[in-house]
């Protein structure tokens, strides 16, 4: 079963390598054909490999079994490495889904828009093989390995405890820095957390 990504998707590589063959236009009609020749033949050939393999009492296929479909098919490997070094610099194929996302505020909340402190990376940018529907990357931090600093373990029961209530008082506080923040981003300075943690401070 193919979807109806792929099938547009397979429309348009039909589309692009008959205009590189040199047709200036097609009608609608030649084109869908020609998709169904194709998708009909990617089916056939997937099926071969995957008797290959059967046959081989494999679950999986191997690069062999493709190359033994290939000499069925009489698919010269050099005509396809040929091709692939003709198109090699050309950008590849992106066709946006007719279907888009109807949760904007979800979409917003995955990847807000705001003017929170991140790191120097990729934030905010897109690479040209990613489909512009796409959102944009996220900050590095939260796909790249972070080192951490390594030091001594304090022995010192007492010391060692204070170690500890003072890293949470840091965890804390950056928590703290990162939800208002957050606010901030969303134009809500003011919330009632804040408010609470004032009165304690002065009842303190």
């Amino acid at each position: 079963m193919v979807s109806p990504y792929e099938i547009q998707l397979l429309r348009a590589i039909v589309a692009t390598q008959l205009r590189r063959t040199g047709f200036d236009e097609a009608s609608s009609r030649a084109v869908d054909v020609l998709t169904d020749i194709l998708i009909a033949y990617l089916h056939r050939l997937g099926s071969r490999v995957k008797s290959y393999a059967e046959h081989a009492t494999r679950t999986m296929p191997t690069p062999l079994d493709l190359l033994f479909v290939f000499d069925e098919f009489r698919i010269s490997i050099g005509d396809l490495q040929s091709f692939a070094e003709i198109h090699q610099d050309t950008a590849p194929i992106q066709i946006k889904p007719t279907l888009e996302a109807k949760n904007v505020e979800l979409y917003k909340y995955i990847n807000p828009a705001s003017s929170m402190i991140r790191v120097d990376d990729t934030t905010g940018t897109r690479k040209d093989h990613i489909p512009p529907h796409f959102p944009l990357l996220p900050s590095a931090h939260t796909y790249l390995q972070t080192p951490i600093t390594l030091w001594n373990e304090e022995s010192d029961p007492i010391k060692k405890h204070e170690q500890h209530a003072q890293q949470a008082k840091q965890a804390e506080d950056a928590l703290v820095k990162l939800y208002r923040a957050s606010l901030v981003a969303r134009g809500t300075e003011e919330d009632s957390i804040f408010s609470f943690e004032a009165a304690v401070k002065v009842k303190t």
